[in-house]
């Protein structure tokens, strides 16, 4: 759930049209589960997100939404 927050608070959801945005989630939490398991982990044993964390989660959430949007 903190990538999903951290991605619409931060604005990484702007270019998504609003009627993709469930599409959008499911697919984000399916690829953070296959592709990222290991940041979601390391999100889980924090307990927040540090700075390191933050940048990783940044780049990832970026690339997932361009590659959404093709």
């Amino acid at each position: 759930m903190v990538p999903l927050i951290f991605a619409g608070v931060n604005g990484h959801l702007d270019t998504i049209p609003v009627n993709k945005i469930l599409q959008w989630e499911s697919d984000f939490l399916s690829h953070l589960k296959t592709n990222e398991s290991e940041l979601l982990a390391t999100i889980d044993k924090e307990g927040a997100i540090s700075k390191d964390t933050e940048a990783k989660l940044r780049d990832v959430t970026q690339s997932f939404v361009k590659s959404f949007l093709g």
